[in-house]
């Protein structure tokens, strides 16, 4: 299923395409909750101060986070969605240019000891198909 969300992706001509296929797969197929692309640069950007803080918080080390948000970060990502768990993944080549969130209703779902092998995967065809839609 993922080779076949990753083949669909490749095949979008748009953000919205691309936000629309990962709803459909992750959301309709997999019963999480929620899954959005906040970018970094542009008119629904998430606030540089905002972004800033909130990497440094996050992604110290690693461009994935798995487990669970302050009630401020869920709503930055997910106003009113429900992801009482989270796995957030840094998009970009040089990690500019915005996070995929997927949220969970189940607060034991993604936990931070899970393995990153299929999001990397999806982290990279993002990393090629994304910069150009978004102008970079």
């Amino acid at each position: 299923m993922y080779t076949d969300l990753n083949v669909q992706l490749l095949r979008c001509k748009s953000v919205a395409e691309v936000q629309y296929t990962l709803e459909d797969v992750l959301q309709e197929r997999l019963q999480l909750s929620c899954a959005v692309i906040k970018s970094f640069k542009g008119p629904h950007a998430i606030p540089e101060l905002q972004q800033r803080l909130f990497t440094e918080k996050r992604f110290q080390s690693e461009t994935f986070f798995f487990g669970r948000l302050s009630q401020h970060e869920r709503q930055l990502l997910f106003s009113e969605q429900a992801a009482e768990s989270v796995a957030l993944m840094l998009l970009g080549d040089n990690k500019d240019l915005g996070i995929l969130a997927i949220g969970s209703a189940d607060p034991s779902h993604f936990t931070p000891d899970m393995d990153t092998l299929l999001l990397q995967q999806l982290q990279q065809v993002l990393n090629i198909i994304l910069p150009p839609m978004m102008g970079y």
